[in-house]
């Protein structure tokens, strides 16, 4: 409203253009921190998932050794960039076709590595994440890979297991 020629403003209605814009930037903030939340939990679930894929890959790929569990454990811990400090949170199981559980590896055996209980912080409460990987171990044909001597490791004739 003008009179004579100034802008009157209704009184109370000052500032209130910053208090909004404060409002909007605390929320704008409050949802990009958020998203971003989400997002690292999306990685972090997706790294432990390709970090035990792979300890999977490994355990059925790898010449049945005595600490063929150790191996796998520490084989997810290496591909989890990081964020698993020990390897206390990793299950390494073998089942039978029937589902049994065993003892050993042998041909035919399902291979199952876990991560369970990973705690993840999402906004203030933490949430547990589990992830889980399985392949059958199937009766090596052919040339089979052999442990040389003394150092059980792989053979020079059996292809690297780490190529894959």
């Amino acid at each position: 409203m003008k009179r004579g020629g100034s802008c009157v403003s209704k009184s109370g209605e000052r500032g209130s253009e910053v208090i909004e814009a404060g409002f909007i930037v605390v929320l704008m903030f409050s949802m990009i921190l958020l998203l971003m939340n989400i997002t690292f939990g999306i990685f972090t679930k997706a790294t432990l998932q390709n970090a035990v894929r792979l300890a999977v890959r490994y355990g059925i790929t790898e010449p049945v050794s005595t600490n063929l569990n150790d191996s796998i454990a520490s084989v997810v811990q290496q591909e989890s960039l990081g964020l698993l400090s020990d390897t206390s949170r990793v299950q390494v199981c073998f089942y039978d076709g029937s589902g049994n559980s065993q003892t050993s590896p042998s041909a035919g055996n399902i291979l199952q590595v876990a991560v369970t209980g990973y705690p993840f912080s999402f906004v203030t409460s933490p949430v547990l994440m589990t992830v889980v990987a399985s392949d059958v171990m199937e009766q090596c044909s052919g040339n089979c890979p052999t442990l040389d001597a003394g150092t059980n490791n792989p053979s020079s004739s059996c292809p690297s297991v780490n190529n894959f």
